[in-house]
């Protein structure tokens, strides 16, 4: 019992993100095909910290699928009309990514 909640607090972790992404691709597909052709933001992902230390998350579109390229996030950023500094981004699937901000809400 405890190699298993080990194991489980051991691998669940790095995981989390993909599993999360899948259950909400599962359960809201038409949703996001609806993000396919526009930079945007399609909902608020995560959000982590406190007192002048946050950390925000967004699952978000990107058609062109560069927004993990030099260049890409600052591109990506200026359609969706912020000034925010993507700290992270991580591909889920083609033109569909999280990205993390830092002190900085997209919304």
């Amino acid at each position: 019992m405890l190699t298993l909640i080990g194991g489980t607090f051991w691998a669940v972790p790095p995981l989390k993100d993909e599993l999360r992404f899948l259950t909400v691709s599962l359960t809201h597909n038409d949703a996001l095909r609806g993000f396919g052709d526009k930079d945007a933001i399609i909902l608020d992902w995560e959000s982590w910290g406190m007192a002048g230390m946050e950390n925000d998350a967004y699952l978000v579109s990107n058609p062109s699928d560069t927004l993990a390229e030099d260049g890409g996030a600052s591109e990506w950023l200026r359609h969706v009309g912020s000034s925010c500094e993507i700290v992270a981004s991580k591909r889920m699937r083609r033109g569909i990514f999280i990205v993390t901000t830092h002190n900085c809400p997209l919304r």
